[in-house]
């Protein structure tokens, strides 16, 4: 399972990873079990694959229908903390969330889906921006 996961992750073609500066988002859909994309997202955290300070955004599907998020950091020095990120995206629309400096998540109806994912890249290209000013 794991190892599948990661294959998906790595596909140069895969159409639901988004990179953006300083982010990845992995919406997995359904071919990742929500039950390991945070493990998943702590590998890839954890990895030489991004640099450090990128922030691993991944999204699974759950068999009720509901969206599972989790948010790992790269490497252990950053100016970013994941559950002030969560703490400005989540409550304006609603979601409850959960977390530390480093890792979080969160859980919510798939219909919140499109709006949360354009919350956190706003919220992170609002931070890119203002950290190269």
């Amino acid at each position: 399972m794991i190892v599948h996961a990661l294959k998906w992750v790595s596909s140069e073609n895969n159409a639901n990873k988004v990179e953006g500066d300083g982010y990845i988002i992995l919406n997995a859909k359904k071919m990742i079990d929500d039950s390991i994309i945070g493990t998943i997202s702590s590998i890839i955290a954890s990895s030489f694959m991004y640099p450090e300070g990128t922030v691993i955004v991944g999204l699974a599907q759950r068999s009720d229908n509901k969206i599972k998020c989790s948010m790992r950091l790269c490497g252990k020095n950053s100016d970013v903390n994941i559950h002030e990120l969560l703490a400005r995206v989540c409550p304006p629309i609603g979601i409850d969330y959960g977390g530390h400096p480093r890792a979080g998540g969160c859980l919510f109806q798939e219909e919140k889906e499109q709006e949360f994912i354009g919350a956190v890249e706003k919220e992170l290209n609002i931070r890119r921006i203002s950290v190269k000013i």
